[in-house]
């Protein structure tokens, strides 16, 4: 059965880290594989491990291959006045003087299960039992680069809209060309590129045109579904009445003295005309108010939004 790693404190002291370092048969190789505490090595001091690192071959800046865990870059000093500048060096060589001199900080077991912990502990659905029970046998450096795509896009469609048409001149096709929808010039419109979302509405010229209304078929309105309910569709009757809600069609109001009243309300007919259309038997269309035309034009809906994608790159 194996142990967990996790200690309960940390052994040892910064003194006694700083004399010797354990475990560290790797010195000197590009990208090695240094074992943690938890296997078992060579002692070797700190003056062994300096030289190793100062004889390794190769020199790669470490800003380019350097972990993301380890100390930033010094700034450069300012170049004295008068004074041409001196090549540094890179891949292709050191030229230039000594080099600075950087080191990595490597972390500790205790540090990386706790980084671990943390990590596992913002995803959803994921245990942390491995994160905290199983061995951590080596650790390896790797290069991240950890970046955000931003995409501009813009999109358009067409809509169609229409309204009564109460007279007046229209934008037909009569006064040019219908332009297409990637034809319209938006420049003037144009927003600041990467902007989170941004929408506009813009008339396409020449498109209106004037149509019969669909819902009364062209006759400006509707028959009454109150008084003529029972009819064929598309027919109707005039002056149809409905039963008087007050005196229930008798004409009269009836006492608890026994006398009777005229109903003041259908005055003594014992119907009245209907609420809705006034026994007309027809009501106004509502669609194109009783112009039995409406006014149909296209509008192009434009779109701009930014779509951000989180990438990451682990060499």
């Amino acid at each position: 059965m194996e142990e967990p790693l996790l200690p309960e404190h940390r052994s040892g002291s910064v003194e006694e880290e700083s004399g010797k370092w354990s475990s560290y048969q790797y010195v000197g190789q590009t990208g090695s594989v240094a074992p943690t505490a938890s296997l078992a090595g060579t002692e070797v001091s700190v003056d062994e491990i300096r030289s190793a690192a100062a004889a390794s071959s190769g020199y790669y800046p470490p800003s380019l291959h350097g972990a993301l865990v380890g100390s930033p870059e010094p700034e450069p000093e300012p170049e004295p006045i008068g004074q041409a500048p001196v090549y540094q060096g890179g891949y292709g060589g050191d030229y230039g003087g000594p080099r600075a001199q950087f080191q990595r900080k490597i972390l500790d077991e205790v540090e990386i299960r706790e980084l671990l912990i943390d990590h596992v502990g913002h995803r959803c659905c994921w245990g942390s039992r491995p994160a905290r029970t199983w061995r951590i046998h080596a650790v390896e450096d790797c290069n991240v680069y950890v970046g955000t795509l931003d995409t501009f896009i813009e999109e358009r469609e067409i809509i169609r809209e229409t309204e009564p048409y109460l007279g007046g001149r229209i934008d037909g096709k009569e006064n040019g060309p219908e332009l297409s929808i990637w034809e319209l010039d938006l420049r003037s419109q144009f927003p600041v590129l990467f902007v989170p979302y941004k929408e506009l509405q813009e008339k396409i010229p020449h498109s209106e045109v004037i149509e019969k209304c669909s819902v009364c078929a062209g006759r400006g309105s509707n028959v009454c579904d109150t008084c003529n309910a029972d009819q064929e569709p598309g027919f109707y009757k005039e002056n149809q009445m409905t039963q008087c809600a007050t005196c229930y069609r008798r004409g009269l109001i009836a006492h608890k003295d026994g006398s009777d009243t005229v109903c003041v309300k259908c005055n003594g007919k014992g119907k009245i005309p209907c609420a809705t259309c006034g026994s007309r038997g027809l009501i106004e269309c509502a669609t194109c108010n009783g112009s039995d035309s409406l006014l149909a034009r296209k509008l192009a809906i434009i779109r701009w939004k930014t779509l951000s994608t989180l990438e990451s790159k682990c060499n």
